[in-house]
């Protein structure tokens, strides 16, 4: 629900600009337009060598190829979207490498422990030019 209202908020011209600690695109789909994922975005992959990026869709599919055996393997599913796999045998299970340099693939978000990029702290600021101040949203 507050995802939409600030959507609402940011087409009336309240919002210039909002800076979000979430990281599950729930803001975009409620189709807020200025938005800064300041600790990255499930949507994607970016490989840690060569900074290649694909959707996390795509991924999910060409994890599913290569590893059918898994396709309906049963899995409790946690509310951050981790799976318990206790009973399940996974030493047969294959990865998914960089299409670009067969690096190793990892979400786009900043894990516990990982600092935001200089980068991501500097953009916000950048981007709001109206006298008054950008709007900040911690609503999780």
């Amino acid at each position: 629900m507050c995802h939409l209202a600030l959507s609402k908020m940011e087409r009336a011209g309240m919002i210039q600009y909002l800076v979000m600690q979430n990281v599950d695109g729930l803001h975009q789909k409620a189709d807020s337009h200025s938005v800064m994922d300041l600790h990255g975005n499930l949507q994607t992959v970016t490989c840690l060598s060569c900074a290649h990026q694909l959707s996390r869709q795509i991924l999910q599919e060409l994890l599913l190829s290569q590893n059918p055996q898994f396709i309906h393997q049963p899995a409790k599913i946690a509310a951050d979207g981790d799976a318990s796999l206790e009973a399940i045998e996974l030493s047969t299970f294959c990865l998914i490498d960089c299409p670009q340099c067969g690096g190793v693939l990892k979400p786009d978000v900043v894990f516990y422990g990982e600092s935001v990029p200089r980068k991501k702290l500097i953009s916000p600021w950048n981007n709001c030019t109206r006298p008054k101040p950008c709007s900040y949203s911690a609503l999780h």
